[in-house]
């Protein structure tokens, strides 16, 4: 079973809120920071009960990922929620 989670922008951050709701279609939370699972990536997964994927080490169809994580740094790290196809 799926829940699905909100996230709000931090105090420096900007846009949102970001709703993600997994459905047994997209339920892979890609984790593409090449540093393995970002552990915010896979706090999200244990929320939503989705799978996090280390998206360097293996590979899933688009269609199949609700969210992915990238660009981790200094500002936390940046999401994009999917629609058909990855841009990076």
């Amino acid at each position: 079973m799926y829940r699905a989670v909100q996230i709000h922008k931090g105090s420096s951050g900007w846009g949102g809120p970001l709703l993600i709701q997994p459905d047994p279609n997209k339920n892979i939370v890609l984790s593409v920071t090449g540093g393995g699972i970002h552990p915010l990536a896979q706090r999200i997964a244990d929320l939503t009960g989705a799978k996090a994927v280390d998206g360097f080490k293996f590979g899933v169809f688009d269609k199949s990922v609700a969210v992915f994580s990238k660009y981790p740094g200094l500002h936390g790290t940046f999401f994009s929620v999917l629609s058909g196809s990855r841009s990076r």
